[in-house]
């Protein structure tokens, strides 16, 4: 069941729910990565404690999760249970068996990184709109001048952005914005869709937007989610100290 599960691979782990566990916390999302195979069971992984804003998340025993599987041959999902918690050379690790064969998955949705990147848009007209949705490619030249705006948490499903004007539900937008990847700075030119765009509760004069990415590359996304990984490595190695 292990044949692309390799050592190094991220995992998403998200509570499996019924309808008596439909609270925001079942719905959480935990990021790990696989450190060793189980020398006592073939199907089971021994991964690292995940980390959940800042703290280590002590996952319990004989609880269940859909694990998401990050492969070189693309996201794979199965369903597994806690079986193990134990910490080795000042590492929380959990024992994760598999309940369920690991099956090719199409994400829908994604964990979500909170951030700070600076950002610049560009709104979409009619035309552009148009030429975008008929051929799947960027236009040349928007004429909308770029705005600068902060993105607030990054998927790779797309991101959540404080802006300074209201955008109008529907509308295309091309955001430009730079990440930090394995060492180098890469430039991301990617399309998205607005999908709500609502006066921030908290801070005055700001709109909390949401954006889909639109067709964005498959490599695109890969790096997205890369970074996000990277991040949270390295949050993970700051609370081991």
């Amino acid at each position: 069941m292990l044949d692309n599960i390799v050592l190094g691979t991220k995992i998403e782990l998200q509570k499996r729910m019924d309808r008596f566990s439909l609270s925001q916390q079942s719905k959480r999302s935990y990021i790990s990565q696989v450190l060793d195979y189980s020398e006592e069971d073939e199907d089971e992984l021994v991964c690292a404690m995940p980390i959940f804003e800042g703290r280590i998340i002590p996952l319990e025993v004989n609880s269940e999760y859909d694990a998401f599987f990050y492969t070189s041959k693309g996201i794979y999902k199965a369903a597994v249970s806690i079986t193990r918690r134990a910490k080795e050379r000042n590492i929380y690790t959990v024992n994760l068996k598999l309940l369920s064969n690991p099956e090719k998955f199409q994400r829908r949705e994604y964990y979500r990184l909170e951030c700070t990147i600076e950002v610049q848009y560009s709104l979409f007209n009619e035309e552009e709109t148009q030429y975008f949705l008929r051929h799947s490619k960027l236009p040349n030249n928007l004429q909308a001048n770029p705005v600068k705006a902060i993105i607030v948490d990054i998927s790779g499903g797309g991101v959540r952005v404080f802006t300074q004007e209201q955008l109008n539900t529907g509308s295309f937008i091309l955001l430009n914005f730079q990440l930090f990847i394995s060492g180098k700075l890469k430039q991301f030119n990617v399309a998205g869709k607005i999908v709500m765009s609502l006066e921030s509760p908290n801070v005055s004069d700001i709109y909390d937007t949401r954006i889909e990415f639109k067709r964005i590359a498959d490599n695109e996304r890969s790096e997205i989610v890369k970074y996000i990984f990277e991040q949270q490595r390295q949050l993970r190695n700051k609370e081991r100290g």
